[in-house]
């Protein structure tokens, strides 16, 4: 496949797909377990109970896009589903309260904000590497020292329908993968 976009998507699937089933369910899509053992979260937390509302949002939002006739995506169907997903689906941008749940789990200071280590480490947790994570932090960053979480959903948004995947976005999620 030539479009870069759609490469950056089914590697988006292989990461998510973790049981290698060559499908996607929401239990798939729905990985809470690090986090709450990671940032040693009780399982009743606020924010984890956001971001799996997020994810639900998240899929959502993608299933009808799939062309899948059940709860489920293949790969290719995952893909046209990103790619023809609107922006916006009843007013919720996509991914946006998703991006924001990671964000606040992350976010240990409790500032709205991702400092270079809080970065670090969420890059860390989520299988990404530091070195790459700290390039990643110093392109989301706009020169004040954090990244807000409207900053990281700009990103996601800029990966999910951009073309560039050097740009933060795609830097992002390049480093998270």
């Amino acid at each position: 496949m030539d479009n870069p976009l759609a490469q950056a998507f089914e590697m988006l699937f292989d990461a998510r797909d973790t049981d290698h089933d060559g499908v996607l369910e929401r239990k798939d899509f729905e990985q809470t377990g690090i986090l709450v053992k990671a940032y040693q979260l009780p399982s009743s937390d606020h924010r984890i109970r956001l971001l799996e509302d997020g994810y639900k949002i998240f899929w959502d939002q993608l299933l009808p896009h799939s062309g899948s006739e059940s709860d489920r995506m293949t790969k290719e169907q995952f893909v046209q589903a990103l790619v023809m997903a609107p922006e916006n689906h009843r007013g919720d941008p996509l991914g946006q309260q998703m991006v924001f749940g990671l964000c606040d789990i992350a976010d240990t200071s409790g500032d709205y904000t991702l400092d270079k280590d809080e970065f670090v480490r969420f890059a860390k947790v989520l299988g990404g590497d530091e070195e790459r994570a700290l390039s990643a932090f110093t392109e989301l960053d706009n020169g004040n020292g954090v990244i807000s979480r409207q900053e990281m959903f700009n990103a996601f948004r800029d990966y999910l329908h951009g073309s560039d995947l050097q740009k933060p976005g795609g830097v992002l999620l390049g480093t998270l993968m």
